[in-house]
Order: C-alpha cells, then sequence, then structure tokens
C-alpha cells in the first residue's frame, strides 16, 4: 500500500497537498484499525509485541532459503520446484519441514533457475520499466493527457508496487510479471502507431 500511495504522490501534479492528505488520513485511520493490525504495522518498524516474533522468523526464514540458492547457485534446482528444495534443503528457522515455495520472488527465481536465471529476470523487468518509460516519453509528445499516458501513469505505479511486493511474496508462477510484459509490448506498438498516425 505504501508503494502505491508514493507513486500516486510522485505522479500526482500537487505533491505537497496530496501529502498533507495521506498524512491526516494514515493518522486518523489509524486507531480505527484492529489492535492486532496496529500491532503488526508496529513490527515492521521493530515496535510490535504480540507480532514482532514474525517479523523476526521472516528474516531467519528468508536467510535459511537464501542458503538453498548455494546448493545449485548456477542453474538452480530446475522450474517448479522451490517447494520441494525448500522441503529437503532448509535446515533452520520457521521454514522447515514446509513444502512452499521461497516468500521472496527473487529468492524462488534464485532456487528454481539460478543465478542466471535471476538475472535473465531482472533484465525482463527492465525491459518492462523502459517500455512503459520510453512510451510515456512518445505519449507526452502527441497526447500529453490522453489515455495512454495516464494508463502509463498507472501501470508505472503497479510496477513500483508489484517489484517492492515480490521481496515479500512468491509468484515466478503467477501472472502478473508475464503480464506486465505483454501489455508493454501492447503498448509500445500502440505507441508507435499513434506516432507514425500524426
Amino acid at each position: 500500500m505504501g508503494a502505491i500511495i508514493i507513486g500516486i504522490v510522485l505522479k500526482s501534479k500537487r505533491r505537497v497537498t496530496l501529502s498533507a492528505l495521506i498524512l491526516v488520513a494514515g493518522i486518523t485511520s489509524f486507531p480505527l484499525i484492529s489492535t492486532d493490525m496496529q500491532d503488526r504495522y508496529f513490527s515492521i518498524f521493530g515496535m510490535g509485541e504480540k507480532n514482532a516474533g514474525t517479523a523476526d522468523d521472516r528474516m531467519d526464514g528468508m536467510i535459511s532459503q537464501l542458503q538453498v540458492i548455494l546448493r545449485r547457485p548456477i542453474f538452480g534446482h530446475g522450474l517448479g520446484t522451490s517447494p520441494e528444495a525448500n522441503f529437503n534443503f532448509v535446515s533452520s528457522g520457521p521454514y522447515v519441514g514446509s513444502v512452499m515455495p521461497a516468500h521472496n520472488l527473487y529468492i524462488e527465481i534464485g532456487q528454481e533457475l539460478g543465478l542466471i536465471g535471476v538475472v535473465l529476470f531482472l533484465m525482463f523487468m527492465k525491459s518492462i520499466y523502459l517500455g512503459f518509460s520510453e512510451s510515456k516519453l512518445s505519449v507526452a509528445k502527441h497526447d500529453p493527457k490522453g489515455f495512454l499516458q495516464r494508463l502509463i501513469d498507472a501501470l508505472q505505479v503497479w510496477f513500483l508496487m508489484n517489484f517492492i511486493f515480490s521481496f515479500a511474496s512468491y509468484g515466478l508462477s503467477g501472472y502478473e510479471w508475464y503480464l506486465f510484459g505483454g501489455i508493454s509490448a501492447v503498448i509500445q506498438r500502440l505507441v508507435q502507431e499513434q506516432s507514425s498516425n500524426q
């Protein structure tokens, strides 16, 4: 949620006003959520009581899952094998004996496809980012307040959110990044077509 809010503020023309409104809304709405949820937010900054253990478990689990990558660092264990690799090779932390993928997309990719896979996936992410950025520059010349301009702004915010959220979620076999790749390619073609028509 924080990444989305930051992205919206960065895209806004009235950043100071919007930031002030978000701050006031956050301060006034925080007491309205349950005490358990409040504690979960506090645990992010090391101030939670009941949920502080879950934040520590996440860090311990991430470190132990990183060690699984070191067993086959170049090519990984194979596509779709993160749950099996974690079950067999995680030796400490909260995920011992669990059949689940790494709770971090980048670690999941490292476990399944190795460092080569991580590099390829980061290059894939970069191409999506560059596709949106180049399309936005081109659209700004031809239709600065049109639908494509606003769509690209929204997709860039979603991209930022997904990039950050991927540090806390698995999803190599999910649809999000592949949808991004397809949308990026389609938007680039639409922008090229629009540019050639004008």
